[in-house]
């Protein structure tokens, strides 16, 4: 899958975690989770990705 060319759907959730939810060792900063529709070049696929709050600011 090209990281380039992936577009999300309409529809899609984001969520704030709170320190439990985490499936990782908590460093201090905030985390949210993803779920929704990538669609890549006509390749449609739900996803749910876990990302740094600073991470899903940037993208």
């Amino acid at each position: 899958m090209n990281l380039i060319e992936n577009y999300i759907q309409p529809g899609y959730q984001i969520r704030k975690l709170s320190r439990q939810e985490v499936p990782f060792e908590y460093d201090g900063k905030g985390f949210v989770a993803f779920d929704g529709l990538v669609d890549c070049y006509g390749d449609v696929r739900k996803v749910h990705k876990i990302f740094s709050i600073e991470q899903w600011k940037k993208s």
